[in-house]
This record gives C-alpha cells, structure tokens and sequence, in this order.
C-alpha cells in the first residue's frame, strides 16, 4: 500500500470548518470540504481527497494546519508566553534547588535533613545530588 501526503488548513466559516487542501493535489483540481467539528476536520479532508483522487482513504496522509480566529490567536500567543515563562521559572527553580542541596551537603547536612528543609523526599534530595 502506498501511502499519498498533503497539506490542507482548517478555517472558520460560519459555524462550520472550511477544510482546503493546500498542497499535493494537481494543479488542475481543487479540494475543499468542510466539518462541523474541527476533530473531523482531517477526516474531511481525507474523504474528499479519495473522491477526487479515486483511492481508498487509508492510503491518505494529512497534515492539517488550523487557522484559528483572531481573539483566540490572541489568547494562545499569551498562553505561549506564559508556558513560556512557566518552563524558565521551572528551570530556575530547578537550578536553584539543586544549589541549596549542594551548598547544605558542603555544610555537612545529611539528605533526609535537607529534605526536611525543602519539604521534599530524601530520595528526591539524593536525585538532586
């Protein structure tokens, strides 16, 4: 079985999901479709892809692009930067717990002590050692 790639994007139209196929059909066909539910968005795609093309669907990869509406690009930008931000501060905090293991193990501070200061495990202190 040889498997057929495209590309197609997903948009807003109305209360539907327009689905058009951007790339791998030839030039001188168009596939558009639409869903209801964006989770069925590549299916779409994919049925009408076999109805041009005239082969089975399973034998179609999509790769779907969603282009979602402006306010939610908005909020997803922020989220972004958010998460973001929420992985350096995770890096950070990591980093700054592994210095305070290291300092209290050089002040002779034994693990199951150290945990007790952070309020972790002493089996976690001895991951970070």
């Amino acid at each position: 079985m040889t498997t057929t790639n495209f590309k197609a994007r997903a948009y807003r139209s109305g209360n539907w999901w327009a689905i058009e196929i951007t790339d791998g059909l030839p030039d001188d066909m168009l596939g558009v479709t639409q869903a209801k539910r964006l989770d069925k968005a590549e299916e779409a795609a994919r049925e009408v892809l076999a109805d041009l093309l005239e082969i089975n669907a399973g034998e179609i990869t999509v790769e779907m692009h969603y282009d979602t509406p402006v306010g939610v690009k908005s909020a997803q930008r922020t989220l972004e930067k958010a998460m973001t931000h929420a992985a350096d501060a995770a890096e950070l905090e990591h980093s700054a717990r592994r210095g305070v293991v290291a300092a209290a193990m050089a002040e002779g501070l034994t693990q199951r002590e150290i945990a007790l200061i952070l309020g972790i495990s002493h089996q976690r202190v001895a991951q970070l050692a």
